[in-house]
């Protein structure tokens, strides 16, 4: 690992980093960054390890991607998460590279955004709340919720789409496989067409019982 204290300032050139080898189905980072015939410089280091740490994350949720957009191209849409992981959402501390949760968007679009969204949780299960906020448009509480729950500890996501709709102001969600871990959650909508998609709201980390 290069050495870094809390204090360093992370790479901010992170815009054109991550590019998707549709070859093998994995995101490298750009070879202009990575020589074969060059040693790697401590700038470069510190970049391969925010990316392994983005890439282990987002390749994790690539099915709920998938599912979640679906009116948009595979690699367009899951090197969109990459970057955008890659480039908001990774911090550094003692510990070393972490993601930052609440930044991360596990879709994005422009139908209304979960509103007043908690979470709570019982013995092995989730449960999801938010207030309906369709009006006036009356066919937006026919939006279908996303359910996203993400173990880091596991590294394993597991979620839910198009059970529950945006006008029923809650769900449930078993994830027994979580017990006695901490996780992460999210709730999103995608329209009943399935061609829109809101953005994310990130809605709080859980220790599962």
């Amino acid at each position: 690992m290069s050495q870094l204290s809390e204090n360093t300032a992370l790479p901010n050139n992170r815009s054109n980093v991550v590019e998707y080898s549709s070859y093998d189905n994995t995101y490298h980072l750009r070879s202009f960054l990575l020589r074969k015939n060059r040693e790697p410089n401590a700038f470069q280091l510190v970049q391969q390890e925010m990316f392994s740490k983005a890439a282990e994350f987002v390749l994790s949720l690539s099915s709920l991607l998938l599912l979640s957009n679906r009116t948009i191209s595979q690699t367009a849409h899951l090197s969109f998460v990459m970057s955008y992981v890659y480039r908001k959402a990774i911090t550094y501390s003692s510990k070393g590279f972490s993601i930052n949760y609440p930044r991360v968007l596990i879709s994005h679009g422009n139908l209304p955004t979960a509103e007043k969204a908690v979470t709570k949780t019982s013995p092995g299960c989730i449960s999801f709340s938010w207030t309906n906020n369709a009006s006036p448009d009356l066919t937006r509480g026919f939006d279908k919720a996303i359910l996203v729950v993400y173990c880091e500890a596991l590294n394993k996501c597991i979620h839910i789409i198009g059970e529950t709709r945006r006008r029923d102001e809650e769900a449930l969600l078993e994830v027994p496989q979580f017990h006695g871990y901490e996780v992460q959650t999210w709730l999103s909508f995608i329209s009943a067409d399935k061609r829109n998609l809101a953005d994310s709201m990130h809605t709080g980390a859980l220790f599962i019982t």
